[in-house]
């Protein structure tokens, strides 16, 4: 199973982590739907071991945040040269909500625990 992000064929969607290549390096992409809707990109990543930094990503209890029935993800395997150009390109075409909504959730804790208020 395949589905096309930007200009860029990726293996899947997958609802679960064990059907990824446990120590293979690449990009990910986090998608939720609702029902019949299209996939909408919520998170985008480059990482060395895939299974491994999905599975413990510290941003992955905001991907339910954004209110989708169905939350899977698509790898594209790549070398680490390839996947830093495809990271930022990908992340430049979606914009993905996730890391928005990380540093204002970030910003907001650093506010609160130290008081400071210009954090980026």
């Amino acid at each position: 199973m395949t589905i096309r992000i930007g200009e860029y064929k990726f293996d899947g969607p997958y609802w679960d982590t064990r059907d990824i290549h446990a120590w293979c390096s690449g990009v990910y992409v986090i998608l939720g739907k609702d029902g019949g809707t299209s996939w909408e990109v919520l998170d985008i990543a480059d990482c060395k071991h895939l299974r491994e930094f999905i599975e413990t990503n510290n941003r992955r209890y905001l991907w339910p945040r954004f209110g989708h029935r169905e939350i899977a993800v698509a790898v594209l395997y790549v070398t680490q040269g390839t996947r830093e150009k495809i990271l930022k390109e990908l992340r430049a075409i979606y914009d993905p909500p996730c890391g928005e909504l990380l540093n204002k959730t970030w910003g907001e804790h650093l506010v609160k625990s130290t008081g400071l208020r210009n954090w980026t």
